[in-house]
């Protein structure tokens, strides 16, 4: 977890002096983030840094680079999240790319002195222009601790952005994370939908809703997340964009219910060629830039 939070803040650092000769950008932002789960009087606190960025070559090449760090602390148990994601794509003449992914997510229990992990790979295939960017992916899961010999996880899905005018944009995505094997199978199913609209230079809205299903339990989960974002106009030699974001997750198992109640501040600072955008801690930002394993993707959503 320590290395994860190095990774990302070295970045952010390093960036501008590597980036000199094609086209960067990114966002930053700080996070805190307080959830309450109904009826059972315990509350969830997080401290978050998270990250994502791009380098174009611009000679069709581009690599993109996602990270997220997140101490929690849920009724005195300490958990910390982490996330890691590479990926690289090349934009052909006729607007079509392929490309590769490499992802890791990763959450280690204080009170249980032990430490679990997803890594996760994978090729892509899109097609992308200035408005529409829209990707196809099929890759594989490795676990950690390992699971049974003979079991494999395999993730496939699609997502799409869509930008509507400068002021808005919508993005969407399906995914399926399979797990088989010895004993049979099992699917977890994810179906997310987002978008933002900015009112003017200092003020825009976001929110998105992100679904989660394991067909074995009949049980799913589902988080929705609205927000607003204001970025000062006097603020120009180090923008800044401040947020708040009210999410809930509620979580269904086909017979009890419960509501995860979540508020979420956040401090954004836009890198490089970026001037705009979502806070990389909202709902939104997972949905149009988060893990393509269903795993990964769901935990990071809800915090």
């Amino acid at each position: 977890m320590k290395m994860n939070a190095l990774l990302a803040a070295g970045l952010v650092l390093t960036l501008p002096a590597v980036a000199q000769a094609g086209e960067w950008g990114g966002m930053a932002t700080v996070g805190f983030s307080k959830s309450s789960l109904s009826g059972a009087g315990v509350d969830v606190k997080s401290t978050t840094l998270d990250f994502n960025g791009y380098y174009d070559f611009q000679n069709g090449f581009t690599v993109g680079f996602d990270a997220g760090v997140s101490a929690t602390n849920a009724a005195g148990i300490a958990l910390d999240l982490g996330y890691l994601a590479l990926d690289g794509k090349y934009k052909f003449q006729n607007n079509m790319t392929a490309g590769g992914y490499v992802e890791r997510g990763s959450i280690d229990v204080d009170l249980l002195g032990a430490d679990a992990a997803v890594t996760s790979y994978g090729l892509t295939f899109g097609y992308e222009t200035d408005r529409l960017d829209a990707e196809v992916f099929l890759g594989k899961s490795n676990t950690s601790p390992s699971l049974p010999a003979g079991v494999d996880v395999k993730d496939y899905g699609v997502r799409v952005g869509y930008q509507i005018s400068p002021k808005a944009f919508v993005v969407g995505s399906l995914a399926r994370t399979d797990i088989s094997g010895v004993g049979g199978g099992v699917d977890l199913d994810m179906i997310s939908l987002g978008g933002g609209y900015a009112f003017n230079d200092e003020f825009s809205v976001f929110g998105g809703v992100q679904r989660i299903s394991l067909d074995i339990a009949s049980a799913d989960a589902t988080t929705y997340g609205l927000g607003v974002a204001y970025q000062p106009a006097r603020m120009n030699t180090v923008p800044m964009i401040f947020s708040l974001e009210l999410a809930r997750t509620s979580l269904d198992i086909g017979g009890p219910s419960a509501d995860l109640n979540t508020v979420r501040l956040g401090v954004s600072i836009p890198l490089g060629n970026t001037s705009k955008g979502v806070p990389v801690n909202s709902l939104v930002n997972n949905i149009a830039k988060g893990g393509r394993s269903v795993v990964t993707s769901g935990i990071m959503g809800v915090f």
